[in-house]
């Protein structure tokens, strides 16, 4: 049978249903009318509160269901309300599945100042680390009592905005925001390889970042060929069914940098990321993704969301 979420005509859900009902059972046809007039910014569509509803967070993927982009502020506002019944990871979920086809831009959040103007929050485009933040600062957004707020958390170091201080270094990030952990150790001990790597300095004492940060650090992934199983884990509850995955390369590592991309595993079997080849975000098969990339990365790390 087809997902009624995927394939329905899409009306709307007003998500104050006892207003409605209340209205109903006044007989009071002004207020139908007024409640009919409602502002459609206000609305949640109702293909995704149902996709919500049943958990059928992936069917969201679906780019003929509204994407997260096209929302309105207070659609957002809702949608965010909806969600707090839900565990974070769960949040991030519906709110990466629902960035599936956003525009790719390398770098498109800033500090609004120099020397990098981008804004601090934008739903407007997305590469792979963006892709997360977003997720994450909504997932916390009625928590921080905002969006760009909680992206103050998400994306610099101890809410600080500041292009000195924002994580410019994945594994950075996940040691230091309130947003992630990595708990690469804890899915494949069997398998975990170390790697260290000086962050931000290059070998000919450069700086990547242009800034007075830099770190020594040791990195524990998974062999890359290692990873096709990532659905048995799952299913054997080695793996959360929500996890942030970041792909290293060794030879840039010894050149200071840590991942070279970073994404979100569904249940060990679906991949969302922003593909810089598609121009999009993109949701693909995991086990096609490792068979396809064999020879671009040499290890994978796991993060759950906080």
């Amino acid at each position: 049978m087809k997902s009624f979420c995927k394939k329905m005509i899409e009306p709307v859900l007003i998500v104050s249903v006892g207003f409605i009902l209340c209205c109903y059972d006044s007989g009071s046809k002004n207020s139908l009318v007024q409640a009919e007039k409602r502002d459609e910014s206000e609305l949640i569509p109702i293909s995704i509160s149902k996709c919500i509803e049943n958990k059928n967070f992936s069917e969201l993927a679906d780019t003929s269901i509204p994407r997260l982009l096209s929302l309105s502020d207070n659609s957002r506002r809702e949608l965010l309300e909806h969600l707090e019944t839900l565990s974070i990871p769960e949040r991030v979920a519906v709110l990466i599945f629902l960035q599936v086809g956003t525009p790719y831009k390398t770098g498109p959040l800033g500090e609004d100042i120099e020397p990098d103007t981008d804004p601090v929050f934008s739903l407007k485009f997305a590469d792979c680390t963006v892709m997360i933040l977003i997720a994450e600062s909504l997932a916390h957004a009625i928590e921080y009592r905002g969006e760009t707020r909680a992206m103050q958390f998400a994306n610099y170091r101890v809410g600080d905005i500041s292009y000195e201080n924002r994580f410019h270094f994945t594994t950075d990030r996940l040691d230091s925001s309130p947003f992630d952990r990595d708990i690469t150790k804890l899915i494949a001990p069997e398998f975990v390889k170390t790697v260290s790597v000086n962050l931000n300095e290059k070998l000919n004492g450069e700086k990547w970042i242009p800034i007075n940060w830099s770190r020594k650090r040791i990195i524990n992934y998974i062999p890359f060929s290692r990873t096709e199983d990532a659905k048995n884990w799952f299913e054997s509850g080695r793996l959360p069914e929500a996890v942030g995955v970041g792909f290293l390369k060794k030879k840039f590592m010894e050149n200071g940098l840590d991942l070279l991309h970073e994404g979100f595993l569904w249940k060990g079997e679906i991949l969302v990321h922003a593909s810089s080849r598609a121009g999009r975000v993109v949701s693909v098969n995991w086990r096609d993704f490792i068979k396809e990339r064999g020879g671009l990365y040499d290890g994978v790390i796991f993060y759950e969301f906080l």
